[in-house]
């Protein structure tokens, strides 16, 4: 590995050097954009009207969209139509509950969560190996 050493410290110094030359990473982005040290995007136009006005479009138009795809699957009566028209009205009328969810989730143990995942990939090691896995025995008739 030492053989690397020049390689990695030319590799640094160049992006020390494109740090220094840029004096911040903009990249791509427009001149109201700017990526702050956190590398979050900080637009200084994020909270203008200008913002909300492209987003309310764009939801808008997928609305639109959807609708569209609606009403052309309720009125071409087609097999897969059919299909696609069932499956969003389901889709829409499905009533979700999430404290289920949640409540399991607050219950996981990690400890066996960690069992189970460490099963998991060692099932996972055996097929691709074909060798057995680690907590595995392997009984052999004398």
């Amino acid at each position: 590995m030492g053989n690397y050493n020049p390689q990695y410290e030319s590799y640094y110094n160049n992006m020390i050097n494109r740090k220094k030359s840029n004096n911040s990473y903009k990249g791509n982005l427009s001149n109201n954009n700017s990526y702050n040290h956190k590398g979050s995007l900080s637009n200084n136009n994020y909270l203008s009207g200008n913002y909300f006005i492209k987003r309310i479009i764009r939801e808008l138009v997928c609305t639109l969209l959807l609708f569209v795809f609606v009403i052309v699957c309720r009125t071409v009566h087609t097999q897969k139509t059919i299909e696609a028209y069932n499956y969003s009205k389901s889709v829409i009328n499905e009533d979700y509950n999430y404290k289920n969810i949640i409540d399991y989730a607050k219950n996981i143990k990690l400890s066996s969560l960690q069992k189970d995942i460490t099963n998991w990939m060692d099932s996972i090691q055996s097929k691709i190996s074909s060798s057995p896995a680690s907590n595995d025995k392997i009984f052999i008739d004398h």
